[in-house]
């Protein structure tokens, strides 16, 4: 039997599958939920300062993103892994740390999650609050070269701290722990890339993210750089990360799994964050 059969015959991949989906649902529906509601133009904001107000707000959306991923890895990491980003989950699958089937199904999930936290939304949050949905869009004097760098840059950095943490066995932390002890620095990064890039590209560095709110919005421009600037950022960063030796020969490829116990996988399938 196929490794891609195994696969589908094991309802804790479902299970996985579906940690991946509800994970990006509500990191869309928390960190795009702060961007809407801490819009500087919403007409509530009337006769504040609008430059206390964007400072305020750039490091309130930093934290809405980067505290999301911290809960929502603890709450799903020793679930699916907690991905939570086609970036990094197709890094992983490029350098066989996950099979490559996983991923499709990771991503496609991912996606899906993404674009229902953000039409969800639409639908709970009052219409004075719609004049945007978290669009990511490059500041009027990013060209497109200039904002597939950036992203590109921002995801690699995600990515090697992933790896050097949540995949390199020899972080030094219990056995099958490094997942949930990695959401920390993960949690960190994504909130510095937000502090780096939302004046610049509006920080992607999740392709998900960025087709969730442009796709309820329907708004596409410049779209194509948040695929390509954060794919491209997640290889550069998992290429990073083998290059230097990082892990010194101690980050195996995924396991398959065995054949005559589809559902028993604790030890045969390990869980990357």
């Amino acid at each position: 039997m196929s490794t891609v059969q195994n696969f589908i015959r094991r309802p804790r991949f479902w299970q996985q599958v579906f940690a991946e989906f509800i994970g990006m649902f509500f990191f869309l529906l928390i960190g795009v939920g702060t961007v809407m509601s801490t819009d500087v133009n919403n007409p509530l904001a009337d006769g504040k300062d609008f430059e206390t107000l964007y400072a305020d707000r750039q490091l309130t959306i930093a934290f809405g993103f980067g505290i999301s991923i911290l809960v929502l890895g603890y709450t799903f990491g020793h679930v699916s892994g907690g991905h939570f980003n086609p970036a990094v989950t197709i890094s992983l699958a490029v350098f066989k740390h996950v099979h490559w089937f996983q991923a499709s199904m990771y991503i496609i999930a991912q996606i899906l999650g993404a674009s229902s936290g953000t039409a969800m939304l639409k639908v709970i949050i009052p219409e004075i609050w719609h004049s945007q949905f978290a669009i990511t869009t490059l500041h009027e004097n990013v060209t497109e070269v200039q904002g597939v760098f950036l992203e590109l840059f921002g995801t690699a950095m995600l990515t090697m701290v992933v790896f050097g943490t949540a995949v390199d066995e020899r972080f030094n932390v219990p056995k099958g722990k490094a997942p949930l002890v990695a959401i920390i620095p993960i949690s960190l990064t994504v909130f510095l890339a937000h502090i780096l890039l939302i004046p610049l590209t509006g920080c992607g560095i999740n392709p998900a993210r960025s087709f969730g709110s442009a796709l309820v919005a329907l708004d596409f421009k410049d779209h194509w750089v948040y695929w390509v600037g954060p794919i491209l950022g997640g290889l550069v960063g998992g290429a990073i990360s083998h290059a230097t030796n990082i892990f010194n020969n101690k980050l195996e490829p995924y396991q398959r799994i065995p054949e005559e116990d589809p559902d028993q996988d604790q030890e045969s399938h390990r869980e990357l964050f």
